[in-house]
């Protein structure tokens, strides 16, 4: 899928940053989104979802940092 590919590519990147203070650990990768199963999914969007409703004020910030998303 395409955001399995997006995520893939975000992941790689990470993993072969040139500076390798800055990669992942296993324990950061195990983790990623890439990995997720469709359930985890779902209630991390539930999740940004219900932080959104219940903090009108970060809709504007999360508004000023689309572009760099």
């Amino acid at each position: 899928s395409k955001l399995g590919a997006m995520e893939a590519r975000h992941l790689v990147a990470r993993m072969v940053h040139r500076d390798a203070a800055s990669r992942p650990t296993m324990g950061v990768v195990v983790h990623h989104p890439l990995f997720w199963d469709a359930k985890t999914r779902l209630d991390f969007v539930c999740d940004v979802s219900d932080a959104v409703e219940e903090q009108p004020l970060l809709v504007p910030e999360l508004e000023r940092s689309a572009e760099r998303v």
